[in-house]
C-alpha cells in the first residue's frame, strides 16, 4: 500500500497475509486495497485505494478507507 500527500509519495506499507488461516478476511482485505470493494446492503463500495487517512494513532494503527 502505498501513501502520498497530494502528489508527493511518502511512503509504502507490506501486509503479510495468511490465506491458509483466514481466507475470507484476506480475500476482502485485498478487494479493499485494490479499489475493488464488496458492496455493501445497499450496493456501496468501500475501498482503501484512494481514501484519505482519516485518524493516526503513534505507535499503534491508521484508519482509513471510504466510498470507491
Amino acid at each position: 500500500m502505498d501513501f502520498r500527500v497530494g502528489e508527493l509519495p511518502i511512503g509504502s506499507m507490506m501486509f503479510e497475509l495468511f490465506t491458509e488461516l483466514a481466507p475470507m478476511m484476506c480475500r476482502n482485505f485485498m478487494l479493499l486495497c485494490t479499489g475493488e470493494g464488496l458492496p455493501n446492503e445497499k450496493g456501496e463500495k468501500f475501498c482503501y485505494k484512494g481514501t484519505r487517512i482519516h485518524r493516526i494513532v503513534k505507535d499503534g494503527w491508521i484508519q482509513c478507507g471510504g466510498l470507491c
